[in-house]
């Protein structure tokens, strides 16, 4: 009972940082393109909080499963994917 117990201490562990991890990559992008969300319209509120919550859920559940894909493979991806959703909003 204790192995399987601190086998989800680490997965728990590995998810806390996904978390993490997905909410960091997020932020850059939306200081580089100077974009104040409290002025933006419904729609771009939601493609951008969409865009956030995404990498957040994502790079969580998979870094509790897969720590290396969760940590490494999938921010860099949510990173080029929440620029390009800042690219659509300041160009609107």
């Amino acid at each position: 009972m204790s192995r399987q117990q601190s086998g989800s201490e680490v997965n728990s562990k590995w998810g806390k940082l996904g978390l993490a991890v997905g909410a960091v990559v997020c932020v850059p992008p939306l200081k580089l393109f100077s974009i104040k969300s409290q002025s933006l319209p419904a729609l771009e509120q939601g493609v951008l909080t969409g865009v956030f919550v995404a990498a957040l859920v994502s790079c969580s559940l998979v870094a509790s499963r897969r720590p290396l894909v969760g940590l490494l493979v999938l921010p860099p991806c949510f990173f080029g994917l929440m620029s390009l959703a800042c690219w659509w909003v300041a160009s609107r």
